[in-house]
């Protein structure tokens, strides 16, 4: 082989190269914009106790599910389990975790929504504070393209090809919702405090 012939070689598996790093770049980059959403929806009042309806919107190409839950006041910054009911009147628990990082309220089950869905339930209010609910949201994906090392891993601990078509956790991240209280609103006719 000539030198010419050499160099032509070069540049094109330069070429290549540089061409799959644009090409997976594109299809494995990540849309930061592309979050879940944990929106107030409403309140209902029951024996005596308001619950705060909430919808947990999960992102357009992603999974999502609750993983932790807390009530955090405003006031001390402390945190607190809260009361989960689930759409169907069934209760979620709350289990409180000592983990390497700190504590941690875990949610069992977890709460879920599929990609581009939304799920529905409800957080009893709490008395005479305000308090935010915050969770940490775990993104997952059944996309192929995603999580292929994890698959890939997977599926050689396992000696099995089922992990293929499983959920890849992506990424976590902490969510919070509006403020919460539980404060009466005044009537007309109640003096001014």
């Amino acid at each position: 082989m000539t030198a010419i012939r050499k160099h032509r070689w070069v540049l094109r598996i330069v070429g290549i190269l540089v061409l799959a790093v644009v090409v997976g770049v594109v299809v494995f980059r990540e849309d930061l914009k592309d979050v879940p959403r944990l929106v107030i929806v409403g309140e209902e009042h029951a024996n005596g106790q308001k619950w705060v309806l909430f919808r947990l919107d999960a992102p357009k190409h992603k999974s999502v599910g609750l993983v932790t839950m807390s009530m955090v006041s405003l006031a001390t910054g402390t945190e607190r389990r809260p009361m989960l009911r689930g759409v169907g009147g069934f209760y979620y628990e709350v289990h409180d975790v000592q983990t390497p990082q700190g504590r941690k309220l875990l949610l069992g089950p977890t709460i879920e929504a599929e990609a581009g869905q939304s799920t529905g339930f409800s957080v009893l209010a709490p008395v005479g504070e305000v308090r935010q609910l915050r969770c940490e949201a775990a993104l997952m994906s059944t996309s192929m393209m995603r999580g292929v090392a994890t698959r890939l891993k997977r599926c050689w601990q396992t000696k099995s090809l089922a992990p293929l078509s499983s959920l890849v956790t992506l990424r976590r991240e902490m969510i919070g919702s509006n403020l919460i209280t539980n404060a009466m609103p005044r009537t007309a006719d109640a003096p001014a405090k």
